[in-house]
């Protein structure tokens, strides 16, 4: 515009310019990127509102990081500048430009509660990952907690180079049916009280109970399992354990109803404290019928005196008459679950049965299968099925 006037004799400067383009409503203004679609600002809310259950915890063990493209002849990747009215940001000439593999040198930094700036110069994301896990010895479900989804895919999946299937999930399918089937065991209300994410052994329950009630420990875990009950992108694929389930039974139940029922019953998943007397304090449940713990007194106990009191606050749950059943090792010590060696309590057939009956239980059942697997990732001897009634209020 300067150039113009000139060539017709009159000379103004820069500023002059600049407040007469001001006076016409234009702003120089930084240009604005390609706003998202419909489907992209989908995306990123799903995402947030599944990141926001996430706790302390969880977040210091992420890797918060930033980057900075400098393109070759263009300057600084952000640094794109535009004359337009503010009704024309995003008009196609007035937006951002792009260019796909532009000459570029790419500035990347990264921070994390866990790591060193020695531990990443150089390094590669493969190598600051084994930075994190290695940072830690030994860990403790009580105080860490656990990759609950690495725990599914070693234990509990349909992977070709899952080994545990017999132990973890065909030992405790055939009992629950069996138990299930004999008609002792039901009612109107299950509580769930295991570790992790695991659903496995609610399949068969379902079926018996009309409400069932998960409770967590870890935020982590509750985000897992409502992520596969409301059939999100990237839930665990249970699908395996639905077919388990109807092939043992000899059912001829459609595979898609069976695990829409299960995803229907678990109506209510919540957070337990069970440092508490009243684990779900300042909410009381009514007493249940029946209460259902896989492996979780494994992780969560330290010593014998703690096996005691989890029991006797199991039993605070359930109604007299109630019924109890565990599933859990026998003389275990650690479970490897992603890069953690995780602490197991180790107790023996004999130790269960007692402090059970010291928690105010009759026995009804009790099955044991010895380990026939050769693998490092735990040291199990045996698996434990067992069920008791709730004889006394303690």
């Amino acid at each position: 515009m300067r150039k113009q006037w000139m060539e017709t004799g009159v000379i103004v400067c820069d500023r002059t310019v600049r407040n007469r383009i001001k006076e016409m409503g234009f702003t120089y203004r930084k240009a604005k990127r390609k706003p998202l679609t419909p489907k992209q600002k989908k995306t990123r809310l799903q995402w947030a509102k599944e990141m926001q259950l996430l706790t302390v915890d969880d977040w210091i063990k992420v890797i918060f990081s930033d980057e900075s493209r400098i393109c070759i002849g263009q300057g600084d990747d952000a640094g794109t500048f535009v004359w337009c009215r503010s009704n024309e940001i995003y008009k196609e000439d007035c937006l951002k430009r792009t260019c796909k593999l532009p000459q570029s040198l790419m500035i990347w930094g990264c921070m994390s509660d866990y790591i060193k700036r020695s531990d990443v110069e150089g390094a590669t994301s493969s190598v600051i990952q084994d930075k994190i896990m290695d940072s830690k010895d030994c860990t403790f479900y009580h105080v860490d907690g656990i990759d609950s989804r690495a725990g599914l895919e070693r234990y509990f999946s349909d992977k070709e180079d899952m080994i545990f299937q017999e132990d973890s999930l065909i030992f405790p399918t055939e009992n629950l049916i069996k138990t299930f089937t004999e008609g002792h065991v039901k009612g109107e209300m299950l509580i769930d009280l295991s570790v992790g994410s695991l659903v496995h052994h609610l399949f068969t329950a379902c079926e018996f109970f009309k409400h069932i009630i998960v409770l967590r420990m870890r935020d982590r875990c509750i985000l897992e399992l409502k992520r596969w009950v409301d059939s999100r992108t990237g839930a665990f694929d249970w699908r395996h354990c639905t077919k388990l389930n109807v092939d043992q039974k000899g059912s001829t139940d459609l595979l898609q109803d069976k695990e829409g029922n299960v995803k229907s019953a678990l109506q209510h998943i919540m957070k337990c404290d069970l440092e508490k007397e009243n684990i779900m304090e300042p909410m009381v449940l009514p007493p249940a019928d029946c209460i259902i713990s896989a492996l979780l007194l494994d992780f969560i106990c330290r010593n014998q005196d703690d096996y005691l009191s989890y029991l006797r606050k199991f039993s605070r749950l359930l109604k007299p008459g109630g019924h109890i059943i565990l599933l859990g090792f026998i003389e275990a010590t650690y479970v490897t679950v992603g890069k953690d060696k995780i602490h197991l309590f180790s107790c023996d057939e004999d130790f269960v049965r007692k402090t059970l009956v010291d928690a105010g239980f009759v026995i009804d059942n009790c099955k044991v299968k010895k380990r026939n697997v050769v693998s490092d990732l735990t040291d199990y001897k045996n698996v434990l099925f067992i069920v008791a009634h709730k004889e006394k209020e303690l």
